[in-house]
């Protein structure tokens, strides 16, 4: 059976259809050229479920993708990846929330 600790099951299926998971939440660090920031920061911010939270003018981003299924989540990652002078988008945490728990 799956770990005590993993609830992956009863949340979430293979093909990133939501259970019982309200909302899929995904930080990001972003790396662009410095000088076209302001591209970059325009771009992400056209993206639907994306919002920056952190900007250094060297060229870094901090930014969260929400999405009602991790395909939803993928695609929208794919997407930053695929972004003008966007050198570098990693996922740094993937948390799943439950519509019914604050």
């Amino acid at each position: 059976g799956a770990a005590p600790w993993n609830d992956w099951p009863d949340s979430c299926t293979r093909s990133g259809q939501v259970g019982r998971v309200g909302v899929i939440v995904s930080g990001l660090l972003v790396i662009c050229r410095g000088g076209l920031l302001p591209d970059v920061t325009a771009a992400l911010d056209a993206l639907p479920g994306v919002e920056v939270h952190q900007v250094d003018p060297a060229g870094r981003l901090v930014l969260t993708i929400e999405a009602s299924s991790t395909d939803g989540c993928a695609d929208r990652l794919r997407a930053i990846q695929a972004l003008p002078d966007v050198l570098s988008a990693e996922m740094a945490v993937h948390v799943f929330e439950d519509e019914g728990h604050p």
